[in-house]
């Protein structure tokens, strides 16, 4: 039964690991207490089905800095568990945009 509108398998996966990577770079700023007023993410593979690259882009809008942006993700990657569910021979890569802030 059903409509077929639901994703993907694939579709479904990248979900989750942008969604983790998320999660993750929240949790390390949080952890180390800073600020992130606004964050968003955009992935993609190619191609859509055996899929041998990953491009996933986080921008975030932080009053702190780049570099101390650049350590949090480092941190994210490490600790995104759907991540450790690629493939080998499937390249994935992780680009940050900063987005200067005001602190409050």
């Amino acid at each position: 039964g059903g409509s077929d509108a639901g994703p993907d398998p694939v579709t479904a996966f990248l979900g989750a690991l942008l969604s983790c990577m998320t999660i993750a770079f929240k949790a390390a700023a949080r952890r180390r207490t800073v600020a992130i007023d606004r964050i968003e993410g955009h992935i993609s593979a190619t191609p859509k089905g055996h899929v041998k690259e990953i491009s996933l882009t986080l921008e975030v809008w932080s009053p702190a800095s780049e570099r101390n942006l650049q350590n949090l993700l480092e941190r994210a990657e490490r600790g995104c568990y759907v991540s450790g569910m690629l493939r080998s021979d499937s390249a994935f890569t992780v680009v940050l945009t900063v987005h200067t802030t005001q602190a409050t």
